[in-house]
């Protein structure tokens, strides 16, 4: 049984995904699909391969929060008239 749930992992297209959104930066796509790896690993009780995944989750996670902020700074800039 848990090989075939290795076998459903590297097919799964999250990791595919994730393998492809991590060297482009693409901070959004990374923390989704290694959240969706996490979670998945979490229900199946594979408790190191979870904490794996929330390794690479939680930077990627600060990151998008940081960028939030960044933006809501903008715009509440904008909103009050001045220049960013």
């Amino acid at each position: 049984m848990c090989l075939k749930f290795l076998e459903l992992f590297f097919e799964d297209l999250s990791v595919k995904k994730l393998g492809n959104a991590l060297p482009c930066g693409d901070s959004t796509s990374a923390f989704e699909d290694a959240h969706t790896l996490k979670g998945a690993w979490s229900t199946m009780g594979r408790m190191p391969l979870n904490e794996a995944y929330c390794a690479i989750a939680k930077p990627l996670h600060q990151v998008i929060q940081a960028d939030c902020q960044r933006t809501r700074g903008l715009w509440e800039t904008w909103k009050g008239g001045e220049t960013a």
